[in-house]
């Protein structure tokens, strides 16, 4: 048994102990810090609301959903939002891509650490991604037949795919 109080305790730790381990230095500085520390489910909702903001500051109509199945409907047409910020190894990893799901567009939301990409892909481009593998089963399951997809890669692989520069 040690004779010391909780405090005396928490002044023996070191302050780096303490720290968060995912703290990623290429954003430490950027305006995407703290977007880059949350957690999946949040960071979604960032990425949906940071596309709410632009398109709505640039002229377009943006109206929330009627359904389960995409995120907000842009100028009449229904929008899904993935997003990731970077990996690692410098890739992106995209989840919940639902190509079955009743949207007309995905727009994809890539967060470097000082800049973003947004990228487009209409339903024939992202089923091409799922037929030629790009796009893989996010659950792997044998009897899975979620029709969810993930991919794990660079902002160029998407583009050679066919995806369009939003900005």
């Amino acid at each position: 048994m040690l004779n010391m109080t909780s405090t005396d305790a928490i002044n023996l730790i070191e302050s780096e102990t303490l720290q968060p381990s995912t703290i990623d230095m290429r954003y430490a500085s950027g305006p995407f810090q703290h977007v880059m520390n949350m957690q999946p489910r949040k960071k979604a909702k960032v990425f949906e609301q940071m596309l709410r903001d632009i398109f709505t500051k640039t002229g377009h109509e943006v109206e929330d959903r009627d359904s389960g199945g995409y995120s907000f409907i842009l100028d009449g047409d229904c929008i899904d939002v993935i997003g990731s910020t970077m990996t690692k190894n410098n890739e992106f990893k995209l989840n919940q891509i639902r190509p079955n799901n009743e949207w007309d567009e995905c727009y994809i939301v890539l967060v470097y650490p000082t800049s973003i990409s947004i990228l487009g892909m209409n339903k024939k481009t992202v089923n091409k991604c799922v037929k030629k593998g790009v796009f893989t089963r996010q659950h792997k399951g044998m009897e899975d037949t979620s029709a969810t997809y993930a991919y794990s890669g660079s902002e160029d692989l998407l583009v050679a795919m066919g995806a369009a520069k939003v900005v």
